[in-house]
């Protein structure tokens, strides 16, 4: 008895054909096949640089992997789950390509192979250069797949006519596995500091329910203006700027997706007259901003796929549904702002399909 299962679908399985899989059916095992950076198999790529850069390059773990798909063994099979999953870990630099496809199809359930390609993510840069007068140097260091975890690690040493800055940065788009984000950036400059946060659970997909996030940043330097060539003045800026958000979404209906989010933010702009260096005559005004704010998101879910549009050999998401943003918040001196001020914000952006050619508005 084969039940509600369509016969064809066992002709297409005996002819090792692509298959299509009946939509709330069972999803069984999960198959990730993580595949080198380059594919030796291929007369191509069979060359000894590329074997040795398989050999060095640490491939991604498959549990980090599993870990951003939007469904696990159990869940009823939603082609338009596996294809957003798809389009996530594209979104990752570290991963040349991603596909999902079922192996097996049964009354019963349907195993899924997710097969993704690594790209070399270790980045060793260096740089010299004089210009004016002026010498610069740079070097840096980078793994944007850090030990294949996902994670990111920058170091960077910079050097120039303004200033001598060195940077860490550290990026984690699932913290332990989860939805969870983290961004921090600590930079030790000759002319100040920076010290940056992001923390947060964005609306990682277009059926996520609520985010929250807080962004908190310093950043204290020296501002150099030039006339033809020669510095002409310098002032120290000092910034303060901290964000607190969270959004909440009825989920995806009828191809749309709304999201109401609000929160408050702070940003504090100083400026001062560096001592021993020549000031401008008058320095930029100080403004402090200190507002409660609301947001509304509209995205449809229309995306197309497509391959050497705005980089070689890659596979691209293009989104050519309507989307719309919008944002209200007001600045008060009741909250520390230095003035009654209105903020708003708004973008838009549509798509369309041209027979053989695609307009971006």
């Amino acid at each position: 008895m084969l039940g509600p299962f369509p016969p064809f679908l066992l002709f297409l399985q005996l002819l090792n054909a692509p298959m299509p899989v009946p939509e709330g059916t069972p999803i069984g095992d999960i198959h990730i096949v993580v595949e080198d950076i380059f594919d030796t198999s291929d007369p191509k790529e069979d060359r000894r640089l590329f074997r040795l850069a398989d050999r060095l390059h640490r491939r991604t773990r498959p549990r980090v992997i599993a870990s951003q798909l939007l469904f696990k063994t159990g869940d009823p099979y939603s082609q338009r789950l596996v294809d957003e999953s798809e389009r996530l870990l594209r979104t990752h630099r570290y991963l040349h390509d991603a596909t999902i496809e079922p192996l097996t199809v049964d009354p019963e359930s349907a195993d899924l192979e997710v097969r993704v390609r690594d790209v070399w993510t270790l980045n060793l840069g260096a740089g010299l250069g004089r210009r004016g007068g002026a010498t610069s140097t740079h070097f840096q260091l980078q793994d944007t797949n850090f030990l294949g975890l996902g994670k990111a690690l920058t170091f960077e040493r910079r050097s120039n006519v303004d200033r001598t800055s060195s940077l860490f940065r550290y990026d984690d788009p699932a913290i332990l596995g989860s939805r969870f984000t983290l961004g921090l950036d600590y930079s030790s400059n000759s002319d100040g500091s920076l010290r940056k946060l992001d923390a947060g659970r964005p609306f990682y997909a277009l059926d996520t329910r609520w985010a929250a996030s807080f962004a908190g940043l310093q950043d204290d330097r020296v501002e150099t203006h030039y006339a033809l060539g020669e510095k002409s003045n310098r002032f120290r800026q000092q910034q303060d700027f901290f964000s607190l958000q969270g959004g909440l979404s009825s989920g995806i209906e009828r191809g749309w997706v709304r999201r109401w989010t609000a929160g408050f933010t702070y940003e504090r702009d100083r400026f001062t007259r560096e001592p021993g260096a020549v000031g401008p005559e008058q320095l930029p005004v100080d403004r402090t901003l200190s507002y409660p704010w609301i947001g509304l998101e509209w995205i449809q879910d229309d995306y197309r796929i497509e391959r050497d549009l705005d980089q070689i050999h890659r596979t691209e998401d293009l989104h050519l549904g309507g989307q719309l943003h919008a944002l209200l918040g007001y600045s008060t001196s009741a909250l520390g702002g230095d003035d009654d001020r209105l903020i708003f914000e708004a973008r838009a952006s549509r798509g369309f399909q041209l027979t053989d050619r695609k307009l971006l508005l």
